[in-house]
C-alpha cells in the first residue's frame, strides 16, 4: 500500500510539470513561466527547477519528505480557495442578476467593473506589460 502511495505521490508531483508542457500552445503565459531564460526553448532543467519548486512547497516543514499530511494539508488548502472562489462568484452573480430572476441577461452583464481601464493605469488605451504586472500583483494582495 505504501508502495502504491509513494506511486501515486511521484506522479501527483510530476504530473503539473508535464501537463504545463503539455498546454504550451494554449497557455502560453505558463510557457513563459517555465521558460525562466526566455529563450523560447523549455529545458530539462527548467522542467526540473519546477518539479523541486513543487516537491518544496508540498514539503512545508523543509524535511527532505512529503508526508501524507502535507499532501492533506495542501489539498485543504486547495479546497479552501476553491469553495472561496465559488462563493465570490456566487456573490458576483447575485450582484449582477440585478432582477433577481436567476439569470444574467446581457444587459446585467454589462454591470461588472471595466477592469480593462482599471489595468490601463496611464490611460492611453492600450495595458503594457507593466501594468498587467501591478494589476497581478494588487490581486495577489489581496487574496488570502
Amino acid at each position: 500500500m505504501k508502495k502504491l502511495t509513494l506511486i501515486g505521490l511521484c506522479i501527483a508531483l510530476a504530473a503539473p510539470a508535464y501537463a504545463q508542457m503539455a498546454m504550451v500552445g494554449d497557455d502560453l503565459p505558463a510557457f513563459e513561466r517555465i521558460d525562466e531564460n526566455g529563450d523560447g526553448v523549455v529545458s530539462r532543467e527548467e522542467v526540473n527547477r519546477l518539479r523541486d519548486l513543487r516537491f518544496t512547497r508540498l514539503d512545508r516543514n523543509s524535511d527532505g519528505v512529503i508526508s501524507t499530511d502535507e499532501v492533506i494539508a495542501r489539498q485543504d488548502l486547495i479546497l479552501k480557495r476553491a469553495e472561496l472562489r465559488q462563493s465570490r462568484l456566487a456573490l458576483t452573480a447575485e450582484r449582477l442578476d440585478s432582477d433577481a430572476d436567476g439569470a444574467i441577461t446581457r444587459e446585467e452583464f454589462g454591470g461588472l467593473p471595466d477592469f480593462f481601464a482599471l489595468i490601463d493605469a496611464d490611460g492611453d488605451g492600450g495595458i503594457s506589460e507593466d501594468e498587467a504586472q501591478n494589476a497581478r500583483q494588487r490581486l495577489s494582495a489581496l487574496r488570502p
